[in-house]
C-alpha cells in the first residue's frame, strides 16, 4: 500500500493522463474544485469511494493507485462476468451500462484483495 503523498501524486498523475481538468472531475463527482486540489496536494484525505469513482472517470483501477508494481494494473479478462455481460445481450444501453461498471468494480476488488494479500 502506498501513503497519502504517493496516492495523491498517483491520483494527480492518471488524472493528468486521462487529461481530465480538476474543474471537469470536481463537476463530475460533484465535489468543490478545491477538495480535489487539496486530494492531490496530500493535504486532504480520499475517501474510498471518491477514490473509486476517480479511478473509474481515469480509466484505471482502484489496486493501481493504491498498490506498488505493476501486477495490479493488470486487467483480468476472464471473469465469469464477462459472460454473464455477453449473455445481457436483450439489455437496454443503460442498463448494460450499470451491469459493465459492476464488473469494473468487482475486477478492481480482486485485484486490491489479491495486492493486499501479497503485501
Amino acid at each position: 500500500m502506498v501513503g497519502r503523498k504517493e496516492l495523491a501524486a498517483r491520483v494527480a498523475a492518471a488524472r493528468e493522463q486521462a487529461g481530465i481538468s480538476q474543474a471537469e472531475v470536481a463537476r463530475r463527482l460533484e465535489l468543490p474544485r478545491s477538495a480535489i486540489s487539496k486530494m492531490e496536494n496530500g493535504e486532504q484525505r480520499i475517501e474510498s469511494l471518491v477514490l473509486a469513482d476517480m479511478a473509474r472517470l481515469y480509466g484505471v483501477s482502484v489496486a493501481s493507485l493504491l498498490t506498488d508494481g505493476n501486477e495490479a494494473t493488470r486487467r483480468c479478462d476472464s471473469l465469469p462476468g464477462e459472460v454473464l455481460l455477453r449473455s445481457a445481450g436483450d439489455m437496454v444501453p443503460q442498463d448494460r451500462e450499470v451491469l459493465d461498471e459492476f464488473l469494473d468494480m468487482c475486477r478492481d476488488y480482486a485485484e486490491l484483495k489479491r495486492a493486499v494479500g501479497r503485501a
